[in-house]
């Protein structure tokens, strides 16, 4: 596996670990709400079976404890809907019911009273709007906070209409469902929801997305897990028509089990066709020894090995670029050749037109500079070049 995949795997992986830890905070903070909730409504049937609640609240009191009652309920259910079922809103509805009727005493100002209960009953509408059919209100106030999406074109159909309806997870019966859509600069963006069943004893499974049509190039993917026992998701491989994600869980299934799985692609937009970038390589060869480097970390084709050179510049030869890109990177003067021959590449930063030239260091007795440094030829199979380096390779590995 090549660096940079390693490095998007820990990424995903990271990631994915980070989303379990998230659902497991949510569950608990759930539980904790609703047991809040619940003990707070047997308390206040206690006190009223014990005819301690014998002065009503006044409007600001019922106001305050409905706003606050509602508003947990809201937390509590938001939070479930990352790893609890459907049976909490159940347990949270009766324990709000309780609330409001313990303290819904005698003597109390019949507007505060209904203006408790109005609260009370916005929040339970809010979270049985399924059940009621309210779609509008699914769209106003999604299950997964964050800002309405902006207007997009869609380019593959969904079987629940809108993207705004990809906020909240498919039915149970539902597979996966993708909207892919194409961002007004030309990117295009997959996102949807998958789940995969898993089988009692089994810890291992592969998921399996295909991209059509295919990205221009290899997109960027990020996956979370949103219900199910706790996993590991791994991306395995990743590729312009599709990705493999290979998904562990802490333990083996006890039972059948789902794990739903929140997936994002995000392609880059076609870049538009312009003439390719010219670049001066210097081939310097020195006692069966050939100078490579090792590119850095951040610029394009990072981790990869190459030869000194670099852009020719308006004003100055192949030939004199070749000379002073190798002067500048590795400090040394080189007597510049004959020409090896001209590659032209497309990379996904841009195409590019090299010229290999061969050369030969003027004063051997000088160190190259980091990270430059002479290595046998015969050894350059162990070093990973750049694609549009592997004729000149070959023919280095031949004797020419």
């Amino acid at each position: 596996m090549s660096r940079d995949a390693a490095h998007r795997n820990a990424i995903v992986t990271g990631a994915s670990e980070g989303a379990a830890l998230a659902a497991e905070l949510a569950r608990w903070s759930a539980y904790t709400l609703a047991v809040i909730l619940l003990l707070g409504a047997g308390t206040m049937w206690s006190r009223r079976a014990a005819s301690a609640l014998q002065q009503p609240l006044d409007w600001s009191g019922l106001l305050l404890l409905g706003a606050v009652s509602a508003g947990v309920g809201v937390a509590a259910r938001l939070l479930a809907r990352r790893s609890l079922s459907s049976p909490f809103d159940g347990v949270l509805s009766f324990g709000l019911l309780a609330w409001g009727i313990a303290l819904s005493v005698r003597g109390a100002p019949a507007g505060g009273l209904l203006l408790f209960w109005g609260i009370l009953a916005g929040e339970e509408v809010w979270a049985w709007r399924r059940v009621l059919g309210l779609a509008w209100l699914r769209g106003r106030f999604p299950d997964r906070g964050g800002s309405e999406p902006a207007a997009e074109s869609p380019l593959a159909p969904s079987s629940r209409g809108p993207v705004a309806d990809l906020h909240s997870p498919p039915p149970g019966e539902v597979t996966q469902e993708f909207v892919r859509t194409r961002q007004p600069d030309g990117s295009e963006r997959l996102a949807g929801w998958l789940r995969t069943p898993l089988s009692p004893g089994q810890r291992t499974a592969s998921v399996h997305v295909a991209f059509c049509p295919p990205f221009v190039r290899t997109p960027k993917i990020t996956v979370a897990q949103q219900e199910g026992p706790p996993a590991r998701i791994k991306e395995a491989q990743l590729l312009p028509y599709g990705a493999r994600l290979d998904l562990k869980l802490a333990q083996a299934a006890d039972a059948p089990a789902t794990v739903l799985l929140e997936i994002t692609v995000q392609g880059e937009a076609p870049m538009a066709s312009s003439s390719p970038t010219e670049i001066a390589l210097a081939v310097v060869r020195h006692a069966g020894c050939v100078l490579i480097g090792q590119r850095p970390e951040g610029v394009p084709l990072a981790g990869f090995w190459e030869f000194p050179g670099g852009k020719i510049l308006p004003a100055e030869s192949p030939e004199q670029a070749a000379a002073r890109e190798c002067r500048e990177e590795t400090g040394l003067e080189i007597g510049v050749g004959r020409l090896l021959g001209v590659v032209e590449h497309a990379y996904e930063h841009g195409p590019v037109r090299l010229h290999f030239f061969a050369a030969e260091v003027l004063d051997p007795r000088r160190t190259p500079a980091a990270p430059f440094s002479w290595v046998p030829i015969a050894d350059l199979a162990n070093y990973r070049f750049p694609p549009a380096n592997a004729e000149v390779i070959r023919r280095l590995a031949n004797g020419i």
